[in-house]
Formats: structure tokens, sequence, C-alpha cells
């Protein structure tokens, strides 16, 4: 399920990039959200998941290991917030006559 509201969540974001580029202000705020929302997704595919799976697979998990991916971890809730407030920005700035 959250598979699929990434996907939508990308595909959106995407979307409302074409359909806004005429508009600079509008494609400037979606373009710091595509950017924020590729690098936590570039950072999830190459770090985030792996590990993951890497813990999930090892009969004993190196405790030091699991607490420092677990802080990296929490940079992903900042990037996400950045996406959305991008997309929030521009919608504003859409709306505005």
């Amino acid at each position: 399920m959250i598979f699929v509201i990434a996907v939508a969540c990308a595909l959106a974001l995407i979307g409302s990039l074409v359909l806004a580029w005429p508009q600079p202000p509008v494609r400037a705020w979606l373009l710091v959200g595509l950017a924020s929302h590729a690098l936590m997704r570039m950072w999830s595919a190459f770090d985030f998941i792996p590990k993951a799976l890497a813990f999930e697979r090892a009969a004993r998990v190196d405790e030091a290991a699991a607490r420092a991916w677990t802080r990296r971890s929490r940079w992903r809730m900042p990037l996400d917030l950045l996406t959305c407030a991008a997309m929030l920005g521009a919608l504003i700035e859409a709306s505005q006559p």
C-alpha cells in the first residue's frame, strides 16, 4: 500500500510540473519539491532499503549499526516535509490571480 502511495505522489508531482511548466513561480516550487523527493528516493534506494533488508536477514544485528541506521533514517522525514511544503507553496502560488 505504501508503494502505491509513493508512486501516486511521484506521478502527481511530475504531472503538476508538466502542467505548470509555463508558470515560472509555480515551476520553481515544484522543482524544489521534485529535487527533495528525488533525493529522498535515492537515499532510500541506496541506503535505507538495503540496510533494512540486511537487518531482516541477519541472525544477529550489530546494535551500533542499527542505532546509526535509525539516526540516519530520521533525516528522511524532513525531506518529505520539504517536498510537501514545496507542493503546498506551488498550490498557493498557482491560486494567485
